[in-house]
């Protein structure tokens, strides 16, 4: 990860260590945008969430299972609910 302290250019520097200065920082830009293009790249987040969620899965299978069954009883429930509201309505 590039500094975030940037080095100055000395006053009166020659021609080399211009170019060398102007390359250095170049470098330092690149860096940062293939940092940044890497964080806001949809699919390689989308994929790393996937990896971190197998990884997480794998760990503790009997949690997400009992958690995505939690989550259809809720959803059962509520239709219940609704069903019951429209007919006592209808």
């Amino acid at each position: 990860m590039p500094s975030t302290e940037s080095e100055r250019l000395r006053p009166g520097a020659g021609q080399n260590e211009i170019e060398l200065f102007v390359t250095k920082t170049r470098d330092e830009l690149d860096s940062t945008m293939d940092e940044l293009r890497e964080r806001f790249d949809v699919k390689t987040r989308s994929k790393r969430a996937v990896e971190s969620f197998r990884r997480d899965y794998d760990k503790n299978p009997t949690l997400w299972q009992s958690t995505g069954v939690g989550i259809v009883a809720v959803g059962a429930i509520m239709v219940v609910i609704a069903l019951v509201k429209r007919g006592q309505n209808g």
